[in-house]
């Protein structure tokens, strides 16, 4: 079982380490947002490896690589939940990460004294104090950050984790308590959570750090009229939806603005975020086409493609949501009241 659990802490740290990629190199254009996902990602991948190695093959640099990466972990929480709320300056990500930065490589070099003992109890204090910060920044506008749902699951996993760890510790220390060491090292495995559901929403395209809703973006009412059309024909006239890999960054790209622009106006004059403006023209495209007796030898997955919907669960999920019923009840409703009718 011991054995299983060591493999299983390497397979999500694997997808953690290539997951945290990913993000990184999301976007042609850095965004820091991504960014700070990828530093969580990385440092969640490197814990649970550092366990495999831990109960495989030991390493001292590996382990105090990881013991280092917790610094970043709770600052990036943060930055990331604020940026939500807030435009977040560049001298902020500085002045929360590079002293952490700072600390890491002095006692890395500096082994040993007094100070150094204390080291994991600045740490901890550390992670406690941000993983407040983050909760009182996500829950300070919560009706618009509910799409980031993902990211206090995986700030409350990630705490749960540390909080069971100082626990066990301060038990240990005491004398009340004695777990096996395979025992407590395997609690890393909790992570799974987090990393699959991240990577389970990325591949269904539900993750986009992309803020809807910028404040203080000061340009005329003719541009924004102007960008408003451009969006309206691109959608109505061109039926750019029908494209699967049509996104915010493309169609930014096609209209020759910023991304941040196109979310502004379909936000503030649709009420809606961009992916749900998207799919609510696919939505309508795929009804048309459910009950077109033209398109009936269709399969619905095939209709689905055809609507600019890559991902068939996606579709599926959505399709429900929106209409209450699945794609198939819907259709064969139809095609039953029409033969009722006849």
């Amino acid at each position: 079982m011991v054995h299983f659990f060591s493999l299983f802490n390497l397979l999500i740290g694997v997808q953690a380490v290539l997951l945290s990629f990913h993000f990184a190199l999301k976007s042609k254009n850095p965004n820091y947002r991504y960014i700070l996902l990828a530093f969580i990602l990385w440092g969640f991948g490197i814990i649970v490896i550092n366990t495999y190695l831990n109960l495989n093959y030991p390493s001292f640099l590996f382990q105090t690589i990881a013991n280092h990466t917790l610094w970043f972990i709770g600052p990036s929480f943060y930055l990331l939940m604020k940026s939500f709320n807030k435009k977040i300056k560049q001298n902020e990500l500085v002045v929360h990460l590079a002293p952490f930065t700072i600390i890491a490589l002095f006692t890395m070099i500096i082994d040993g004294g007094p100070l150094h003992s204390l080291v994991p109890y600045f740490c901890f204090i550390q992670i406690y104090i941000y993983t407040t910060l983050s909760l009182r920044s996500y829950f300070k506008n919560s009706a618009d950050n509910r799409k980031y749902a993902f990211l206090l699951y995986s700030l409350s996993t990630f705490f749960l984790l540390v909080v069971c760890n100082n626990v066990i510790f301060s038990l240990e220390h005491v004398g009340i308590l004695n777990l096996p060491k395979e025992l407590v090292l395997n609690m890393t495995a909790i992570l799974f959570f987090p990393v699959f559901f991240i990577t389970f929403l990325e591949i269904n395209n539900q993750i986009d750090l992309t803020k809807t809703k910028i404040r203080n973006v000061n340009f005329r009412i003719e541009r924004t009229q102007a960008l408003l059309l451009k969006v309206k024909n691109s959608f109505e006239k061109d039926r750019i939806y029908l494209n699967q890999d049509m996104n915010l960054q493309s169609l930014s790209a096609c209209l020759n603005t910023r991304p941040e622009y196109v979310s502004q106006i379909i936000n503030e004059h649709f009420q809606l975020s961009f992916s749900d403006y998207v799919n609510g023209f696919r939505l309508e495209e795929v009804k048309k086409r459910l009950v077109d007796p033209k398109h009936k030898s269709f399969t619905i997955h095939g209709i689905a493609q055809e609507c600019g919907f890559g991902s068939y669960s996606r579709f599926n999920f959505v399709f429900k949501e929106n209409v209450g019923l699945t794609p198939k009840q819907f259709r064969d409703n139809y095609f039953l009241e029409t033969k009722t009718v006849s």
